[in-house]
Protein backbone atom coordinates (compact mmCIF):
# COMPACT_ATOMS: atom_id res chain seq x y z
CA UNK A 1 0.00 0.00 0.00
CA UNK A 2 3.03 2.24 -0.06
CA UNK A 3 2.47 5.39 -2.06
CA UNK A 4 4.62 8.49 -2.19
CA UNK A 5 3.03 11.45 -0.40
CA UNK A 6 4.38 14.96 -0.15
CA UNK A 7 4.65 16.75 3.16
CA UNK A 8 2.05 19.22 1.91
CA UNK A 9 -0.39 16.40 1.08
CA UNK A 10 0.11 14.92 4.54
CA UNK A 11 -0.39 18.32 6.19
CA UNK A 12 -3.62 18.92 4.23
CA UNK A 13 -4.92 15.52 5.28
CA UNK A 14 -4.11 16.21 8.94
CA UNK A 15 -5.94 19.56 8.86
CA UNK A 16 -8.94 17.80 7.30
CA UNK A 17 -8.77 14.95 9.83
CA UNK A 18 -8.51 17.23 12.85
CA UNK A 19 -11.06 19.71 11.49
CA UNK A 20 -8.98 22.77 12.24
CA UNK A 21 -5.62 24.34 11.61
CA UNK A 22 -3.93 26.02 8.72
CA UNK A 23 -0.89 25.48 6.57
CA UNK A 24 1.69 28.17 5.91
CA UNK A 25 4.13 27.60 3.09
CA UNK A 26 7.42 29.47 3.33
CA UNK A 27 10.24 29.72 0.85
CA UNK A 28 12.49 26.69 0.97
CA UNK A 29 15.76 27.11 2.85
CA UNK A 30 18.28 26.65 0.06
CA UNK A 31 20.97 25.55 2.52
CA UNK A 32 19.10 22.25 2.98
CA UNK A 33 19.11 19.63 0.22
CA UNK A 34 15.96 19.04 -1.78
CA UNK A 35 14.54 15.57 -1.24
CA UNK A 36 12.32 13.32 -3.27
CA UNK A 37 10.35 10.32 -2.14
CA UNK A 38 12.00 7.87 0.22
CA UNK A 39 13.04 4.61 -1.39
CA UNK A 40 12.09 1.47 0.56
CA UNK A 41 13.72 -1.00 -1.85
CA UNK A 42 16.45 -1.98 0.64
CA UNK A 43 13.88 -2.56 3.42
CA UNK A 44 11.84 -4.71 1.05
CA UNK A 45 14.85 -6.74 -0.09
CA UNK A 46 16.69 -7.03 3.24
CA UNK A 47 13.83 -7.21 5.73
CA UNK A 48 10.85 -8.34 3.69
CA UNK A 49 9.10 -5.04 4.50
CA UNK A 50 5.65 -4.87 2.91
CA UNK A 51 3.60 -1.77 3.82
CA UNK A 52 0.02 -2.69 4.70
CA UNK A 53 -1.26 0.70 5.82
CA UNK A 54 -1.60 3.91 3.82
CA UNK A 55 -0.44 7.18 5.30
CA UNK A 56 -4.05 8.30 5.65
CA UNK A 57 -5.07 5.10 7.46
CA UNK A 58 -2.09 5.34 9.79
CA UNK A 59 -2.75 8.99 10.59
CA UNK A 60 -6.42 8.22 11.37
CA UNK A 61 -5.46 5.41 13.74
CA UNK A 62 -2.79 7.58 15.40
CA UNK A 63 -5.19 10.51 15.80
CA UNK A 64 -7.84 8.28 17.37
CA UNK A 65 -5.23 6.83 19.75
CA UNK A 66 -4.00 10.30 20.60
CA UNK A 67 -7.54 11.47 21.39
CA UNK A 68 -7.81 8.72 23.99
CA UNK A 69 -4.51 9.78 25.59
CA UNK A 70 -5.31 13.47 26.01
Amino acid sequence: KGKSESLLEAAKFIVELVGKGSITISNRDTSYPSRGAACIDAAVADLGYNPQTTLEEGLKVYYEWLQNKI
